[in-house]
C-alpha cells in the first residue's frame, strides 16, 4: 500500500508540476490524472474496507449505495459533457468548412483558413490535407492577410474567438464579407476590398 500511495503522490505531482497556462477545454492537462485512478481506488476500496468493518450492516449499505450512486451520476454528468463538446465541435466543423469551400483562394490552389487558435484546424482533421490552415498570433492578422494578397490570395477565411470589439482583422487590400458566429467563434469570409474611382 506504501508503493501504491508513493506512485499515485508522485503521479499527481507530475500532472499538477506539467499543466501549462493554455489549458482548457479539449486541451486540459487534468485529464492525465486518470490514469492515477485505479491505484486511487484500490486505497480507497482498502481505506473503506477497515472503517466500514467498525460500524453497523445498514451504515455499510447506506455507505456502498451512496458512492456507487455518485460514481454512476459523475459518469452520466461526464457522458453528458463530453457529448456536448464534440456537438459544438462538429457545429464549429461544420461551418468552416462549408465557408472556406465556397471561396476561391484565386491562386488556383487550396482554400485559405486563418485563425489565430490551433483547434479549428484539429476539428478539421478530415479535411485537414484540403485546405492550407495558417496559425498566426492575433496581433499578426492584419501583416499575414497582407502577405497573403502580395502571394496571390484574394479570398480566404478567417476562423477567430469571437470578440464584441471592433478590431481589424485583415489588411487594407481585404474586406469582410461576410461573418457567421458558432458557439463563441467568429468565421469571416475575406474578399478583395473594392475601389471606385472619382
Amino acid at each position: 500500500m506504501l508503493l501504491t500511495g508513493t506512485v499515485s503522490v508522485v503521479a499527481i505531482g507530475g500532472v499538477a508540476a506539467t499543466q501549462y497556462d493554455a489549458a482548457g477545454g479539449t486541451e486540459w492537462g487534468g485529464r492525465y490524472f486518470a490514469i492515477i485512478v485505479p491505484l486511487v481506488v484500490l486505497l480507497a476500496v482498502v481505506f473503506l474496507k477497515e472503517r466500514l468493518s467498525k460500524v453497523s450492516v445498514s451504515t455499510q449499505r447506506f455507505v456502498i449505495v451512496s458512492l456507487v450512486s455518485c460514481s454512476c451520476i459523475i459518469s452520466i454528468i461526464g457522458i453528458g459533457a463530453v457529448r456536448a463538446a464534440h456537438n459544438a465541435g462538429f457545429e464549429l466543423r461544420a461551418e468552416i468548412i462549408e465557408r472556406s469551400t465556397q471561396i476561391i483562394p484565386g491562386d488556383a490552389q487550396k482554400p485559405v483558413v486563418l485563425s489565430t487558435v490551433g483547434l479549428p484546424a484539429r476539428l478539421s482533421w478530415r479535411e485537414y490535407a484540403d485546405r492550407r490552415w495558417l496559425l498566426v498570433q492575433k496581433n499578426d492578422l492584419v501583416s499575414t492577410s497582407a502577405r497573403l494578397q502580395v502571394l496571390g490570395i484574394k479570398n480566404l477565411t478567417i476562423v477567430v474567438p469571437n470578440s464584441s470589439q471592433n478590431e481589424r482583422i485583415v489588411g487594407k487590400g481585404f474586406q469582410l464579407a461576410d461573418k457567421r458566429t458558432v458557439l463563441g467563434w467568429a468565421i469571416y469570409t475575406a474578399t478583395p476590398k473594392i475601389s471606385y474611382g472619382r
